[in-house]
């Protein structure tokens, strides 16, 4: 198969993962609501919402990437990114504090004095630590600190059941996820896991065309550098050579020699400023190496090149 008939099956291939993101796209921006998808149509243009279709794509491929290392629910994850977003912290910060304040649970259901003291600071019995899971949990104390003055204390305590994250995260805790969390889901903001799975299936498609599209455009690109250098190394030496043409009384140079000595100039200016062999002289090496083993191998005296 040739390059450009490679180059057509990945371009089409490429197309028609754009054109599941864009179905895909439809469909999580029909999860938005009337009114603020008209508003969302009228104020960006046809390419603002190309990029918008990459940013949910990616959007999508990040939560569900993150779901499968922390176990959470894409709800749940979707949930902590909008406060993230409103509070100025990070969906990562809230997912390490989750994971902390589990390992904190268990600790404390294992039988941990110090932990179960820590939490009844907080109005958490071992009965609740008993059927909440970890999101629950995290709701509860997220709660409980959003309604205390937080002594220094109590603070200690915090850091120690939800770990350092919880530190940037205590501001936010004071103004209450319950409002936010409300309003990202009646903005529909937080897209069913239909949606999110559709998104990360074309996410993986966009990724593995981009990867095939590589081998071919690599090949494009090498090989227009390499008739850029030839082009530049010609003119180099055509240059030279004129110049011996036009200046004989100053330059006494045989054409020929003038012409190479142009084409070696360019070449190390070549070098000079990419800091590594141009691809011209990388062949010229090799064909200087191949004759120098030929003419070794019939045994005459001396590797000549020429």
């Amino acid at each position: 198969m040739n390059l450009w008939a490679r180059l057509g099956l990945d371009a089409s291939g490429f197309a028609t993962g754009l054109a599941k993101a864009q179905t895909t796209a439809a469909k999580a921006g029909a999860q938005m609501g009337g009114a603020m998808k008209s508003q969302f149509l009228a104020f960006f243009g046809t390419a603002a919402i190309g990029a918008m279709v990459k940013d949910v794509i990616d959007y999508g491929g990040k939560l569900s990437d993150l779901a499968k290392r922390s176990f959470m629910s894409r709800e749940a994850l979707q949930e902590f990114d909008y406060i993230a977003n409103q509070t100025g912290t990070t969906v990562e910060g809230f997912v390490s504090a989750e994971q902390k304040l589990a390992k904190a649970q268990q600790e404390a259901l294992g039988g941990s004095k110090e932990f179960v003291a820590t939490f009844k600071n907080f109005g958490i019995s071992v009965k609740d630590l008993k059927r909440l899971n970890p999101h629950q949990l995290f709701m509860l104390l997220s709660s409980s600190i959003g309604k205390s003055n937080l002594s220094s204390r109590e603070l200690t305590d915090v850091l120690q059941l939800m770990g350092k994250s919880a530190g940037d995260l205590v501001p936010a805790m004071k103004q209450g996820f319950d409002g936010m969390i409300e309003r990202a889901h009646k903005l529909g903001l937080i897209l069913s896991d239909e949606v999110l799975d559709q998104l990360d299936e074309v996410g993986d498609r966009l990724s593995e065309a981009k990867a095939r599209f590589r081998g071919p455009a690599a090949s494009i690109a090498l090989y227009g550098v390499q008739k850029l250098e030839e082009v530049g190394a010609i003119g180099s030496g055509l240059g030279q050579m004129f110049n011996a043409m036009s200046n004989p009384g100053s330059d006494k140079r045989p054409w020929a020699t003038a012409y190479s000595e142009g084409v070696d100039s360019y070449n190390q200016k070549v070098m000079d400023s990419v800091g590594a062999q141009s691809l011209i002289i990388q062949k010229e090496q090799a064909d200087t190496l191949r004759k120098i083993e030929a003419n070794t191998k019939n045994g005459e005296e001396g590797p000549r090149v020429f």
